[in-house]
C-alpha cells in the first residue's frame, strides 16, 4: 500500500450480490473512502434475513459503528502493526471474533445434499476493494497476503475475502463420501470443521469463474489457515519423546485441535522431523500396506552409499539393509560425480535416522555388465525394498539440489501473525501434487516406475516437502488429524480422503478413483483388471521422455515385473513389453489349457497405435511390432468391427484392449474370438517368404 492515502487503495467492504444491495456514493475524502468498512448501515428493519447469512464484516462493523470508541483504537489499547493498511487494520483487530463467529458458523453437520448448501459453505467476509489493480505498489503484509492466495479470474468485478470450512470445502476431502460413510467428523463437533480463508473472484463476464466457488479451485492458489493452537502439555511431553502409539490416538484423547486441518508455519531451510514423524507415522500403523517388500534373494553386486561415513562412501552391502532410494533426474548438462541432489539426499537420509542411501550413479558405475543388467531388471526390488525413496521433483539437472536441505533455500511462505493476537495466518501454497506434474521429474520416463514402485515417498517441491505413502497424503504446509482420519483396518486414511498421485486405483483417463486394495486382503483380481493395470501403465509410460532410445524398455521392466508378480501373478507375462497371457498349469482347472496365448498376443501386438497427431519415430533396437520399438505416445483401444452372427449386421466401434483381451479370455463360447476379433499370427522368414 502506497504511503500516501488514496482513492484506489484496497479496502475491506460487504459484498453485494448480482441482484443488488447497499449502493454508496464514493466520498472525495480518501480517509473516509478508507474507513468506510468500519461504518457500514445496518440491514433495513424489514429485512427478515437470518443475521449468520449477513456478512461477518457488515455485523461486526454495525456493532463498532454503535460504539462511542468505533473509530478509535479497537484493540482496547494493544499495539497495532504500523505497516497495516487502515483498512486492514481495522480488520486485524477484530480478528478473534472474526475467527470465532466462522467457527460457529462452521460447526455444524455435515450434510452435503441439504438445499441450503449452496449459502452456508461461504462465510463472506468483505470486497478486497481493486486490490487487483494495487498489487505492485501496495506496502500493506496482509494484502500481500490476500494477493498471493488469490484465485485468478477473467471478467469484471473484485476479489472477495470469504471463509470456508476445512472439512467441507477442501480439495483433500470428498464431503459427500464422508457422509455416506458416516465418520463421526461429519457430526457437530468443535474443531472438525476450522474456517479458513479464500480470495474468491466475484466477476461476471466472459471467462468469469461461477460465483459457486469449488474447493479445486485452491489446488494452484492455496489457502490461508491458522497454525494449531497449543496442545495439552501431556500431547507436547509425547511429541518431545518421539512416541507414536495408541494412547495417543484421538480414541483416548479428547483435544480438539487434533480433528481438524491447521496450517503449518515453514521456514527456509526444513525441519525434518516432520518428516520423521510422518515416517513413523507410517511404520507404526502401515506395516502391511507399506512395509518393506520381503527380500528372497540377493542382489549381486548391489552397492550403497553409507551416510554415516565422513565423507560418504559407496560401499558392497546387502539388500536386506535398511535404505533410501533416491529419484532425480540427471539432466542433459555433464555434473560432477556427486552433485548437489546427491549430498542434499545424504542430509536428508541422515537427519531421517537412515544410514544408507541408494543412488543409481553412483551405486551402479562399477558393478559387472551382467550386475547391472540383473539390477536393472529388479529395479521393483530395489524401490519396493528401499525404506522410502526421496524425490527430487525441482529442477531441470542434478545440479538443483533439495530446497531447504543445502544450500539452496525455499521461497519465503506468505504469512502473517498479528500482534493483539496468537493467531498466524500461513498459506498452504500450491497443491504439491500439482508442482509434482508440472515438474521436469514427472516427465522422464525412468522415474515413471520410481515414483510407482516406492511404497514411501519423501518428495521435495520448490516450495515444500510432501509425503506420498500407500496409506496416506500429507503436504508440509498443512497438519492433517491423521489418527482421526485413520482406517486401522485398512491401514489407511479414511475413503473420505482423496488418495495421491501413487497410491490411487483410477480409471484409464488417469481421474482420481479410490485407494489401492490392502496386499492380501484383495480378492483374486480379475482377467480384465489385469489387462487394464498393465494397459494404463504401458499408455502413461510412452508419454514420458528419455534422453537414450536403448532405454525404451529397460526404464520399464520393473513396472512389467512388479505387474508378473503381483495382478498377473501366475497368469501374466511379457514379450519385450507386450502382455503374453500364459496361464500356468497349477492354476487349476478353470485356467488350464486355454487355447487363446498365441492368439491374446497376436491381439496385443496389433492393438496398440501411435496417438493421433503425434509423429512417432522408430528405436531400431527393438522390433516394429512392440511399442518399445517406437518413440512417442501409445493408445491401446482401437476401431473394431463387430458382425452379429445372427443378424450378419456389421458395426464398428472403439474397444480398449483389456476389454476385448479379457472378452477372448473368460467368454466359452468358440465363437467369440470371430465374433469380437480374429487375430492370427504369421511367421515371416528373412527373405520374406511365410515360414
Amino acid at each position: 500500500m502506497p504511503d500516501m492515502l488514496d482513492p484506489g487503495t484496497p479496502t475491506i467492504t460487504p459484498p453485494v450480490s448480482p441482484g443488488g444491495g447497499v449502493v454508496r456514493r464514493r466520498s472525495r475524502n480518501p480517509l473516509k473512502n478508507m474507513m468506510q468498512h468500519l461504518t457500514v448501515d445496518p440491514p433495513p428493519p424489514d429485512d427478515d434475513r437470518e443475521p449468520r447469512r449477513a456478512s461477518l464484516i457488515r455485523r461486526i462493523s454495525w456493532r463498532k459503528s454503535r460504539s462511542p470508541s468505533a473509530h478509535s483504537d479497537r484493540s482496547g489499547g494493544q499495539p497495532q502493526d504500523p505497516n497495516l493498511c487502515i483498512a486492514c487494520a481495522g480488520w486485524a483487530a477484530d480478528i478473534d471474533s472474526t475467527f470465532d463467529t466462522m467457527d460457529d458458523f462452521f460447526m455444524r453437520a455435515l450434510n452435503p445434499t441439504s438445499a441450503d448448501t449452496f449459502e452456508n459453505k461461504e462465510h463472506s467476509l468483505g470486497r478486497l476493494k481493486e486490490l487487483e489493480e494495487n498489487r505492485f505498489i501496495t506496502k500493506c503484509p496482509l494484502c500481500k497476503l490476500f494477493l498471493s492466495v488469490h484465485i485468478p479470474s477473467e471478467g469484471e468485478g473484485d476479489l472477495y475475502l470469504s471463509g470456508f470450512s476445512s472439512r467441507d470445502t477442501n480439495y483433500l476431502i470428498d464431503n459427500q463420501s464422508m457422509f455416506d460413510q458416516g465418520h463421526s467428523a461429519k457430526n457437530k463437533m468443535r474443531g472438525v470443521s476450522p474456517a479458513y480463508l479464500g480470495v474468491v473472484p466475484k466477476k461476471s463476464g466472459d471467462g468469469a469463474l461461477s460465483w459457486d466457488v469449488s474447493a479445486d479451485w485452491f489446488r494452484g492458489s492455496g489457502m490461508l489457515y491458522r497454525t494449531m493452537p497449543e496442545p495439552p502439555n501431556e500431547l507436547l511431553s509425547a511429541r518431545s519423546e518421539g512416541k507414536h502409539s495408541r494412547a495417543n490416538s484421538m480414541t483416548d484423547n479428547a483435544g480438539w485441535q487434533k480433528r481438524g486441518i491447521w496450517g503449518r508455519e515453514l521456514e527456509g531451510v526444513i525441519d525434518m522431523s516432520i518428516g520423521v514423524d510422518w515416517l513413523r507415522f507410517c511404520e507404526f500403523y502401515h506395516q502391511g500396506r507399506c512395509g518393506r517388500k520381503p527380500v528372497t534373494r540377493e542382489m549381486p553386486g548391489f552397492k550403497l552409499v553409507d551416510c554415516a561415513k565422513n565423507p560418504p562412501q559407496v560401499v558392497t552391502a546387502s539388500i536386506t539393509e535398511r535404505y533410501a532410494a533416491l529419484s532425480y533426474v540427471w539432466g542433459n548438462t555433464p555434473t560432477e560425480k556427486w552433485p548437489k541432489v546427491i549430498w542434499d539426499a545424504v542430509i536428508a537420509t541422515k537427519d531421517l535416522g537412515i544410514r544408507y542411501l541408494w543412488v543409481d550413479r553412483l551405486c551402479m558405475e562399477e558393478v559387472q555388465p551382467a550386475e547391472r543388467t540383473q539390477q536393472i531388471a529388479r529395479m521393483d526390488d530395489i524401490f519396493e525394498g528401499a525404506i522410502l525413496a526421496i524425490i527430487a521433483a525441482c529442477g531441470e539437472d542434478a545440479d538443483y539440489g533439495l530446497p531447504g536441505v543445502g544450500s539452496r533455500t525455499r521461497p519465503a511462505q506468505p504469512k502473517y501473525e498479528f500482534v493483539n493476537s496468537n493467531i498466524t495466518l500461513v498459506s498452504s501454497l500450491q497443491d504439491p501434487r500439482l508442482a509434482i506434474k508440472n515438474s521436469t521429474w514427472y516427465q522422464r520416463g525412468w522415474t515413471y516406475q520410481e515414483g510407482l514402485l516406492a511404497r514411501r515417498r519423501l518428495i521435495f517441491t520448490d516450495q515444500q516437502m510432501y509425503w506420498e505413502c500407500e496409506g496416506m497424503c500429507c503436504p508440509e504446509s498443512l497438519i492433517l488429524p491423521l489418527e482421526y482420519y485413520h482406517d486401522m483396518e485398512e491401514q489407511r486414511l479414511c475413503d473420505f480422503m482423496r488418495p495421491g498421485l501413487f497410491n490411487g486405483v483410477s480409471f484409464v483417463d488417469g481421474s482420481w478413483e479410490r485407494w489401492k486394495r490392502l496386499l492380501g486382503k484383495a480378492e483374486d483380481p480379475s482377467t480384465l483388471s489385469i489387462f487394464r493395470e498393465a494397459d494404463q501403465h504401458i499408455g502413461n509410460y510412452t508419454r514420458r521422455d528419455l534422453t537414450y532410445d536403448r532405454d525404451s524398455l529397460d526404464a520399464f521392466l520393473g513396472m512389467l515385473r512388479r505387474l508378473e508378480t503381483t495382478v498377473g501373478r501366475g497368469k501374466m507375462f511379457n514379450i519385450l513389453g507386450i502382455p503374453l497371457w500364459a496361464p500356468q498349469m497349477d492354476q487349476g482347472p478353470a485356467v488350464q489349457g486355454l487355447p487363446r496365448t498365441r492368439d491374446i498376443f497376436a491381439l496385443s501386438t496389433c492393438f496398440w497405435h501411435h496417438k493421433e497427431g503425434v509423429i512417432a519415430t522408430r528405436r531400431p533396437h527393438m522390433p516394429s511390432w512392440t511399442w518399445a520399438g517406437w518413440k512417442g505416445p501409445v493408445d491401446l483401444y482401437s476401431s473394431i468391427t463387430v458382425v452379429d452372427p445372427n443378424t450378419k449386421a456389421v458395426q464398428r466401434k472403439h474397444n480398449h484392449h483389456h476389454y476385448v483381451s479379457a472378452t477372448h479370455v473368460s467368454r466359452n463360447d468358440p465363437n467369440s474370438i470371430r465374433w469380437t476379433y480374429s487375430p492370427n499370427i504369421v511367421l515371416v522368414n528373412r527373405d520374406g517368404s511365410v515360414a
